[in-house]
């Protein structure tokens, strides 16, 4: 009778610690999806992030759609310049006399070669800027190091 009781008792004893571990879970879980500050949580050893709070998520957002907006803002700005410049320069090759020199055509061609070329440049840089530098989930862990 006496192991059966000592085995009610552990049986019992166990369930009052997963209950309590399931509401301190809970309550967890709730600060955690509620929080308004950057809450985190890594390995012991730093090496990966376990948790982000959605506060921490908004932040890499903000820093994201932050640090694209001047690259953005390039592109739209110098691309349509070069765009209309192009425009005018082909406009211009059509408007040129047949007897215009070999050499004023050729920089005509030339000029148009280089607007394409700064317009293609433009763009790869800010494709690239856009993506220099993000900040993701995973970078977190090393910048702490």
């Amino acid at each position: 009778m006496r192991i059966y009781l000592a085995g009610v008792v552990a049986f019992a004893d166990r369930k009052r610690g997963e209950d309590a571990l399931r509401e301190s879970e809970e309550k967890f879980r709730q600060l955690t999806e509620n929080i308004q500050e950057v809450l985190w949580m890594t390995t012991p050893a730093m090496e990966g992030l376990l948790y982000a709070s959605p506060a921490y998520e908004n932040m890499v957002e903000l820093q994201e759609a932050e640090r694209k907006e001047p690259a953005r803002e390039l592109y739209d700005r110098i691309g349509q310049s070069l765009t209309a410049l192009n425009i005018n320069l082909s406009i211009m090759a059509t408007a040129l006399p047949l007897q215009a020199s070999d050499e004023l055509r050729a920089h005509q061609a030339d000029s148009e070669t280089l607007i394409e070329s700064t317009t293609a440049a433009i763009g790869t840089f800010c494709v690239n800027c856009a993506h220099r530098c993000s900040m993701t989930t995973d970078s977190l862990p090393r910048a702490l190091r």
